[in-house]
């Protein structure tokens, strides 16, 4: 309960840190990856190649890493103000990079020095605006606040798209459909908006602020629900900096100094 008081006290802060959050695409991110694994110092029987499914989950993301090997399970992956994505409990860190378009890493430390490393590439249908429109179909079937479904139309491209059926002109039929679901995804928050690089200078308290955020996101003594708020708050924050005007870096500095002491004195007593 006090880490979701702290959560509404971030969003109430309005700050922004020096560089703006930035996250993997999830558009780049949902699908089916098919690859080889490499095991390092394990003892367990794991698979060599595997095909993993990645869905959105709120603002993270939905991993089922059980074809890797017995004893692993669904896992909740989430961003961390980067490139990766990240999942974290007692006995597991797992890591997932996208490389570049269409390639992902993930590695998997799983404790006494075993080590599972994945070079993965993404299912497509051939053409790239095809396969971010399926994504984002994928990421609409799970968005709960979409008010709308997505159109008949959509539903039909991408079922003739995955069964293999390349009508004439897909590509472009697939650009004009991803935008405007894009776009209603962002309404809906299920995607995060594009953030505007800030204008002013830094805020230090409001960097210390980000980096106490991204502490507790890292800790797995709190929920996942818990950390996707947070990590929700922190694009609040850095959207915040593109448009904050000289005479609200007072407010912000005090918001920013005042929500970092109560994490910092919070998440210790958690354990974190």
């Amino acid at each position: 309960m006090r880490a979701l008081v702290v959560a509404w006290v971030i969003a109430s802060a309005g700050a922004a840190a020096a560089q703006p959050w930035t996250e993997p695409d999830p558009a780049a991110v949902v699908g089916t990856w098919r690859g080889s694994v490499a095991w390092k110092q394990c003892a367990i029987d794991g698979a060599a190649r595997v095909t993993l499914v990645v869905a959105r989950d709120g603002s993270g993301y939905r991993l089922d890493l059980a074809p890797l090997a017995d004893g692993l399970g669904s896992e909740s992956f989430a961003p961390t103000g980067g490139p990766a994505l990240e999942a974290h409990r007692a006995d597991l860190h797992a890591t997932w990079t996208g490389a570049r378009p269409g390639r992902a890493r993930l590695r998997l430390a799983l404790g006494g020095g075993c080590v599972a490393t994945a070079a993965l590439r993404r299912a497509t249908v051939g053409a790239a605006a095809c396969d971010e429109m399926i994504a984002l179909a994928a990421i609409a079937r799970t968005c709960a606040a979409l008010p709308e479904p997505t159109s008949p139309e959509v539903d039909g491209l991408v079922a003739r798209l995955v069964g293999g059926r390349r009508a004439a002109g897909a590509r472009r039929a697939c650009a004009q459909a991803a935008a405007p679901l894009r776009a209603a995804l962002v309404t809906a928050g299920c995607v995060p908006a594009p953030i505007e690089r800030p204008r002013g200078p830094a805020v230090v308290e409001c960097d210390a602020l980000i980096a106490t955020v991204m502490r507790a996101v890292r800790c797995d003594r709190i929920a996942v629900d818990v950390k996707q708020r947070f990590l929700d708050q922190v694009r609040i924050i850095a959207r915040s900096a593109a448009v904050a005007e000289p005479i609200e870096r007072a407010a912000l500095i005090d918001s920013c100094r005042t929500t970092a002491a109560e994490l910092d004195d919070l998440l210790p007593r958690l354990g974190c």
